[in-house]
């Protein structure tokens, strides 16, 4: 069974990202070719793209220094243009923007999106009396395989694991030291891409990792306004949860009923805010209740092996909680769970299964190297 690497990395964040491009230059480059070829598809010249890279760099400098230094590390560890890490690194403002013009053309916004089905566990449902999140992450096919776990010590902030893509600096699902956790589900709403000038998505992963409690990462997230929607589902060792829709100038919160917690790819708050992804991917309209069902007609307490199993349902097929590739998906747009991870966050330990997870096996990734 294959297995996700883990890069262990320091403290310096330009010597991070060398690290990182050195490891893995053949599967950054295979990521930016298959994000240049999606764009492509949705109308949107290479060179315009590139030149969108350029100014994503600018702005994640004058965010971020810390951020662009690991950045440009890793352009100079895999020998690439900055603008074309920067593509990844923004790669979910570009790709949202084009799911919405597309979505409005009448193409499948699921075509476009990372589906994702997450939940999360509190203490008066957990066997150790712990607090669990996890997450099937379903992405593109050919993704698989050019992701990784990283995993930092470094004295100044908290220590942090996180998956993310090769390329991508500042990951997606994750946990840290000071016990905090996040999962991500992507969303589209009718107001993506108004606020062009606002910190990108996988920017706020960094900024989550970065948190030393609950009040930082959930600033994180509401502090300014956001580029594109996305779901940051955020929770604590000390027994919290909480889940935020956010939208470019509105966010929603949801927390947890009777221990419980689940999310999908849909806006479930009415907010005045039109939720789109469902029109063309609807899975997602059962997918969350379907997961949270299955949680409350458990035989006993919560535990990983739990959330290993029902990870693996199959309700909706091939549009499951474990996504499989549809015959209905065009090459280059089939997808699957590229990644299923589970955040134990008392024993700060991931477990993490490269694929979907009923044909693969988890691995243990602890915070402590």
């Amino acid at each position: 069974m294959p297995e996700m690497e883990i890069l262990n990395l320091g403290a310096d964040p330009h010597q991070r990202g060398l690290v990182h491009g050195r490891h893995f230059p053949t599967e950054i480059r295979e990521n930016i070719e298959t994000y240049l070829s999606r764009f492509e598809l949705a109308g949107n010249k290479r060179d315009a793209v590139l030149q969108g890279g350029h100014d994503w760099a600018r702005r994640i400098k004058a965010f971020d220094a810390e951020y662009f230094a690991e950045m440009t590390g890793v352009a100079e560890g895999a020998a690439l243009p900055l603008e074309q890490i920067a593509v990844l690194n923004a790669r979910y403002e570009l790709t949202y923007l084009s799911s919405m013009s597309e979505t409005q053309a009448g193409l499948t916004a699921e075509d476009q999106m990372d589906g994702c089905t997450a939940f999360a566990a509190l203490p008066e449902v957990t066997h150790d009396g712990g607090t669990l999140l996890g997450q099937n992450w379903d992405w593109l096919a050919d993704i698989r395989g050019r992701c990784f776990v990283m995993r930092v010590d470094r004295p100044e902030r908290p220590n942090f694991i996180c998956l993310t893509q090769a390329g991508i600096v500042g990951g997606m699902i994750g946990l840290n030291e000071s016990g905090l956790g996040l999962c991500v589900n992507g969303l589209i709403s009718d107001q993506d891409g108004k606020n062009l000038q606002q910190r990108p998505f996988h920017m706020r992963v960094r900024d989550i990792m970065n948190s030393q409690n609950m009040n930082q990462a959930l600033k994180a997230v509401l502090s300014s306004e956001r580029n594109t929607s996305a779901n940051f589902l955020i929770g604590h060792a000390d027994g919290e949860a909480i889940d935020l829709e956010a939208a470019p100038q509105k966010a929603n919160h949801i927390l947890p009923t009777d221990g419980i917690l689940t999310h999908a790819n849909h806006f479930e708050v009415w907010n005045g805010i039109n939720s789109v992804l469902e029109l063309g991917g609807p899975s997602t309209l059962y997918r969350s209740q379907r997961l949270r069902r299955l949680l409350e007609q458990r035989n006993g307490p919560v535990d990983v092996n739990l959330a290993k199993r029902l990870f693996t349902d199959h309700f909706g097929h091939p549009y499951a909680i474990c996504r499989h590739e549809g015959d209905d998906e065009p090459e280059g747009n089939k997808k699957l769970t590229v990644a299923s991870v589970i955040l134990s966050l008392n024993d700060r330990v991931m477990y993490a299964c490269d694929g979907p997870p009923c044909e693969n096996d988890y691995q243990r990734i602890p915070l402590a190297a």
